[in-house]
Parts: structure tokens; C-alpha cells; sequence
């Protein structure tokens, strides 16, 4: 299921991105932080190298288990912040009916 990444790393950035499931979206986030940390210095992202990776088990376990129920996810780990909101084709978005019926 597809699946949209946004994060920060404060008080360097932040992106987004759609990927093609939490696992990869997960990738993208370690991609991130790692060119973070080659373009700045690196005493400014210390603690990103460690929360990191308790960001991404979060992504893996909580976040992957809101997605799969279609549901948007949020967490914050040090200054790493991360939301997922599910994209895929079972995900409904309920139509707006105009007055006459018609959709």
C-alpha cells in the first residue's frame, strides 16, 4: 500500500515523499538524515544518529499497524518527527453529494 512520508529533523529540515510502503518510507527517513548529516555538522545531528533507529522501529511496528488499518500515524522521537498517511486503494474518501443526488 502506498503510503506518504512527511519529516523533520529539527532545527535543520524536513520533507516528504510517497512510498511504496512503510519499510521503504522508513529507508527514505534513514536517506534523509544521513545527507543531513554530510551537509551539516555533524555535532548537530548526534542525537539524530541514535533516535534514528528508534524512529524507524516505531515506523515498523506502530506506524506499519495504523497503516494497514488505513489509518494516519504520528510520532516524535528527540527532534526526528515523522507522519504516515495511507494511499492506497482501500483507503475511502467519502464523496460529497450535491443536493440533487448527484456526486
Amino acid at each position: 500500500m502506498l503510503v506518504w512520508i512527511s519529516w523533520s529533523v529539527d532545527p535543520i529540515g524536513s520533507a516528504g515523499a510517497t512510498a511504496p510502503d512503510v519499510k521503504e518510507a522508513a529507508r527514505l527517513l534513514q536517506g534523509s538524515i544521513t545527507r543531513m548529516r554530510r551537509a551539516f555538522d555533524s555535532t548537530r545531528l548526534t542525537e539524530s544518529s541514535s533516535t534514528a533507529r528508534i524512529m524507524q522501529a516505531r515506523m515498523l511496528d506502530q506506524g506499519r499497524t495504523a497503516v494497514l488499518r488505513g489509518e494516519q500515524w504520528s510520532a516524535t522521537v528527540g527532534s526526528i518527527r515523522v507522519l504516515l498517511i495511507p494511499r492506497g486503494d482501500h483507503v475511502r474518501v467519502p464523496l460529497r453529494r450535491e443536493p440533487n443526488g448527484a456526486a
